[in-house]
């Protein structure tokens, strides 16, 4: 291309305005991450690679400051001193600056803030729990990988006995153990999940459960049982969809009558899933997101749970990812290597889930890929 067409290829890409669908968005995302790949210098490359922590620590700094809150609250720019700052030149300036470099703001002028397009979702307070449990929970338990896989011969971490985490807190306990231990971090963690959990497409959408619903020898039995449920969203997702379930939906957590939010219809219930399931013959158990947490001998202990209590028309409905070899989602493999940093386990091939279930005693019949690029499937077990 001449120094002409690159020009104008520049300035229409700037002017380029942000399309209203979804979909699209993605696509162009995608189609600019992989041509930034294509054109990067080994400095940028160098320079990416060693300042990735900062883009965690440093928005971090700024939520905890509210600065973002402030910039999408105000309709004209904000200087260094009116946002509570010393000036510019101060280590908070620069930190201003880089926030501003990084667009996550804007500066107008010098010494002065303004929003951007991404301020407004860091404003949300779901993300600064994210922000908060990544620098506290995440950050560390990368920064001690290396050593972990280098003192282990590079074994499969589902192989080991100490996880990233572990190693990383200087603990012996669990992630979830470490959280019970750590209330303000759980209360983040569960605060982030919830909103992730939003964000996502809802499975009942996609797929018809209502083969599943149909008749019972039993009309008052309990109908959806969502095992693991955290707040309870899945559990009102699942209304929205069956609203004739009301008051025979029930959310279960280690602390789901704390956590759970209060809904008409709901039933939240105190349950630790590697004891016996208390809810005997409903008509669906359903899980979401909570095989990836354990390993593959915890996950038939707590199914083999579920098996137990089910009835003869009971299924469970497992809603989880299962990765596919030739995928090479940036998304999904960041989420793979997270599961192992944090618990020690993995994302799962539909292969392996199957290996799960007939350990458990299940089988695996229906399965439905659902919610474009992000590897989910509903899995149905009898």
């Amino acid at each position: 291309m001449s120094e002409a067409e690159i020009t104008d290829l520049i300035s229409r890409l700037e002017s380029f305005p942000k399309p209203k669908d979804k979909a699209q968005c993605q696509r162009l995302w995608e189609a600019a991450r992989s041509f930034s790949a294509k054109i990067e210098t080994e400095p940028n490359l160098q320079h990416r690679l060693l300042s990735a922590p900062l883009q965690l620590v440093i928005p971090r700094i700024a939520s905890d400051l509210h600065i973002f809150e402030i910039l999408v609250q105000s309709k004209e720019p904000i200087s260094t001193t009116e946002l509570g700052l010393t000036d510019s030149n101060s280590y908070m300036g620069r930190i201003l600056r880089y926030l501003a470099a990084q667009f996550l703001i804007t500066s107008p002028s010098p010494r002065f803030w303004a929003s951007s397009p991404l301020t407004s979702f860091l404003a949300n307070l779901a993300y600064a729990a994210g922000l908060r449990f990544g620098t506290v929970c995440v950050l560390p338990s990368e920064a001690t990988l290396p050593a972990l896989l280098s003192n282990n011969s590079y074994k499969d971490t589902s192989a080991l006995n100490t996880t990233a985490f572990q190693l990383g807190h200087g603990t012996h306990d669990s992630f979830f153990e470490w959280l019970s231990r750590h209330p303000d971090d759980r209360n983040d963690f569960q605060q982030w999940m919830a909103e992730t959990h939003k964000r996502q497409q809802s499975a009942f959408g996609g797929v018809n459960l209502s083969e599943l619903l149909r008749g019972s020898s039993l009309p008052e039995a309990p109908v959806f049982v969502d095992v693991g449920g955290g707040n309870g969203q899945s559990c009102a997702e699942f209304l929205d969809m069956y609203p004739e379930s009301a008051s025979r939906v029930i959310n279960q957590d280690l602390q789901a009558t704390t956590i759970g939010t209060q809904s008409k219809g709901i039933v939240h219930q105190d349950h630790d899933f590697f004891a016996e399931q208390p809810v005997k013959g409903a008509k669906i158990y359903h899980f979401r997101k909570v095989l990836h947490n354990w390993s593959a001998d915890e996950c038939v202990e707590l199914l083999s749970r579920t098996r137990e209590a089910m009835g003869r028309e009971s299924r469970i409905v497992v809603d989880d990812i299962a990765i596919e070899e030739s995928n090479l989602d940036w998304h999904l493999s960041y989420v793979d290597l997270t599961m192992g940093i944090l618990f020690g386990t993995r994302e799962r091939t539909l292969d392996e889930f199957k290996y799960i279930f007939e350990r458990a005693g299940l089988t695996l019949g229906r399965v439905v890929k659902y919610g474009k690029g992000s590897g989910e499937h509903i899995m149905v077990l009898s």
